[in-house]
C-alpha cells in the first residue's frame, strides 16, 4: 500500500494512536486565593478565617489543539528553582496541583485546564510546594520549602505516563523583593521577562543615539556660524566642532558607561559569559568612540574630503570612530539577543 494512502486511511479512520498535547493557556502564572482543606490539600478560594487564606501562583495546563488529541494520562510535574545570583538549586520532584489530592492526574482532551502550583505566599514568606509521601502510607504530604533569595529561574517539566523524558518544559523568572518586610513577588514567563529587560536596554541605547545626534547638530551649527563669518578655515571648522562635541559628550559619557555595564551584567547572568564578552568587546569600545580613535584600514569608509565648500556635508567620522559607532554596535548586539530568545 502506498505510504500516502496509508496516512490518509489512518487519518480518516483514526487508526493511529492520538497523542496528547499539553499546553499553558496563559503567558504568565495566575495569582489566586487559596487555603488548605482538612486533608492538607491546597484548594482554590478563601478559607473561612482570613488568617488561613494565602496566595498561590499557578499555571493552567490544558490538553487541546486544533487537531484531535489523545488523553494525557498520569500527568505530573517537577520544578527546578535556580538561584541566579548564587547558582544554588532547589529541585521539587513532585509538584502539587491546585484542588487535587493526587500528584498525578489525567487530562482528557478539551476539558477546562488544571492548575499546577508553582509557589505560595503565606504571611511574609514565599514557598515552593512539594508533595512528598510519608512512611505511614497515608498519602502525599504538602511540604513547603522557603524561598529566601531575590531572583530565581524556574524550569517546569511536565511528564506523562511512564515517560522519563519531559513531554513539555516551561521557564519562568521569579523576583522576590522585600517592602517593609513583606514580599513583593513578580513571577513571569522567562521569554517575556528577558525580552522586557532587553527592550529597556535597547531603549536606553536609542536614547543615547538621539542625544548624540542632537549634540552633533548643535556642534555643527556653532562651528558653521564661525566658518560663515570668515573667521576660520575648514580645518578650524572641524576643530571647533570637535571641541564642542567633546565638551557635551563628556557630560553623558559616564551615563553611557553605566548603561553598558548594566547591560553586560544582565547578559552575563541570563545569556552567559561568552555573550557578555561579545557585547563588551564589540568594536569600537566606548572609550575609542569618545576619543575618536582612528579606524583600522579594514574599517575605513573613505578619506575625509577637504574639497567641499559646505563643511556641514563633510564626513568627519569616516576615518575615526565615534560614540555613535560605539553605541550602535552594542544596540545591534542587544537586538540579536532579543531575536534569538527561545519562545
Amino acid at each position: 500500500m502506498p505510504e500516502d494512502l496509508r496516512e490518509l486511511l489512518e487519518e480518516m479512520f483514526e487508526l493511529k494512536e492520538l497523542r496528547p498535547n499539553l499546553s499553558v493557556t496563559l503567558i504568565d502564572p495566575e495569582n489566586v486565593p487559596a487555603h488548605r482543606d482538612d486533608g492538607g490539600v491546597i484548594v482554590i478560594g478563601a478559607a473561612r478565617t482570613a488568617e488561613k487564606t494565602f496566595r498561590a501562583y499557578v499555571i493552567p495546563i490544558s490538553n487541546t489543539a486544533a487537531h484531535k488529541v489523545g488523553r494525557a494520562r498520569r500527568v505530573r510535574a517537577s520544578v527546578t528553582f535556580r538561584d541566579y545570583l548564587r547558582n544554588d538549586v532547589l529541585k521539587i520532584h513532585r509538584c502539587a496541583w491546585l484542588s487535587e489530592k493526587e500528584t498525578e492526574i489525567d487530562l482528557p482532551p478539551n476539558v477546562p485546564p488544571r492548575r499546577l502550583i508553582l509557589i505560595t505566599i503565606e504571611g511574609n514568606d514565599v514557598f515552593a510546594i512539594s508533595r512528598d509521601f510519608d512512611t505511614s502510607y497515608t498519602g502525599p504530604l504538602i511540604t513547603p520549602q522557603r524561598l529566601d533569595k531575590e531572583l530565581y529561574k524556574l524550569t517546569v517539566s511536565l511528564f506523562t505516563g511512564n515517560e522519563a523524558t519531559a513531554t513539555k518544559t516551561l521557564e519562568y523568572i521569579l523576583e522576590i523583593k522585600r517592602v517593609m518586610g513583606s514580599p513583593d513577588v513578580v513571577l513571569s514567563s522567562a521569554y517575556y521577562w528577558k525580552l522586557d529587560h532587553l527592550v529597556e536596554f535597547l531603549s536606553g541605547g536609542f536614547e543615547f543615539l538621539r542625544r548624540l545626534h542632537v549634540i552633533g547638530l548643535d556642534a555643527n551649527e556653532k562651528a558653521t556660524r564661525i566658518y560663515e563669518q570668515g573667521d576660520g578655515s575648514l580645518q578650524r571648522f572641524f576643530a571647533d566642532a570637535r571641541v564642542e562635541e567633546t565638551s557635551q559628550e563628556a557630560q553623558i559619557i559616564n551615563q553611557i558607561k553605566n548603561w553598558e555595564s548594566s547591560a553586560a551584567a544582565f547578559i552575563a547572568l541570563h545569556f552567559g559569559f561568552t555573550e557578555k564578552e561579545r557585547f563588551v568587546l564589540s568594536t569600537p569600545s566606548i572609550d575609542a568612540g569618545f576619543d575618536r580613535k582612528t579606524k583600522p584600514s579594514s574599517e575605513m569608509l573613505g578619506a575625509v574630503s577637504m574639497t567641499s565648500n559646505k563643511p556641514e556635508n563633510e564626513s568627519r567620522s569616516s576615518t575615526c570612530w565615534t560614540l555613535t559607532d560605539s553605541i550602535d554596535v552594542r544596540v545591534r548586539k542587544l537586538w540579536e539577543l532579543s531575536k534569538g530568545l527561545p519562545s
